[in-house]
């Protein structure tokens, strides 16, 4: 089973105090100073606060699924060490899990799993425009070939092109964090280049949990990609928040559980 947190950025400091019994008052308790001062190199108000939410959001989704108290967050070891310039922005690795956290805007998604699963989680803004070059730069060329073609069933779907502008910026968008959880999963981020990355149709279902609310999710399999360690990795795109797009990758599709601000900040009995 894999577990997912979205979090906003006032979301999550607002609900910090009341959830927690008053012992978390803001992002920074959450967090280590290792983590504050990556989000203070961050440029804008703006970015810092989505670097915090972000580390916070892990955090605490792994003190959740590891048992331990919400306010014992920033004490669990997340090794962030990048391997080719020793600076603590890599990916995050835990040897209790495995770990993923990406932000954009002001939203946050964190995912967790067991330790030997790999996993990858994205979440991006859908813009109102897309910069010049974008489907040289992230789309395979035969989803290039495919997005340039109106279809003739209009049930949408992540694999079906569109007459609507705004249509196929989110079906654009919706590959990208397909990709990007991808390579996120194989530890390589975007050294990989996307355009070389391909998604397969072929489908296995999984469900999706948000309390009582069940739906199926659809696993795509990597078909085709320059680095071997990215080869048996599955991706899905998960419900997220308005205006956004997400996704999960992972070695296995698995069951995802969506955990609520309120559960992950809530003492332990």
């Amino acid at each position: 089973m894999i577990n997912v947190l979205h979090a906003s950025c006032p979301e999550l400091e607002s609900q910090l105090p009341a959830c927690s019994g008053g012992v978390l008052s803001g992002l920074e308790d959450t967090v280590t100073a290792q983590d504050t001062a990556y989000a203070d190199l961050k440029i804008s108000a703006t970015d810092r606060q989505r670097a915090l939410t972000s580390r916070a959001a892990l955090r605490l989704l792994l003190a959740h699924r590891s048992g331990v108290e919400p306010r014992q967050a920033a004490d669990l070891v997340i090794d962030r060490q990048c391997p080719l310039c020793g600076r603590p922005h890599g990916q995050p690795r835990s040897q209790a899990a495995s770990l993923s956290s990406s932000g954009s805007d002001d939203a946050a998604l964190a995912g967790v799993a067991r330790a030997d699963l790999r996993l990858g989680v994205d979440i991006e803004r859908i813009p109102d425009r897309l910069f010049a070059g974008f489907d040289r730069y992230a789309l395979h060329p035969v989803e290039a070939a495919a997005l340039d073609v109106v279809p003739s069933d209009p049930r949408p779907t992540p694999w079906a092109a569109s007459a609507d502008p705004c249509a196929g910026t989110r079906e654009r968008i919706a590959r990208w964090v397909l990709k990007e959880a991808v390579l996120k999963a194989a530890g390589l981020g975007l050294d990989h280049p996307p355009h070389d990355l391909l998604l397969g149709e072929r489908i296995v279902h999984a469900p999706w949990k948000d309390g009582t609310v069940t739906r199926d999710l659809r696993w795509h399999p990597v078909v085709e990609a320059a680095s071997a360690r990215v080869h048996g990795l599955w991706a899905c795109l998960v419900p997220g928040p308005a205006g956004h797009a997400a996704a999960v990758a992972a070695s296995v599709p698995k069951e995802i559980h969506q955990v609520g601000i309120e559960q992950v900040l809530s003492p332990k009995a």
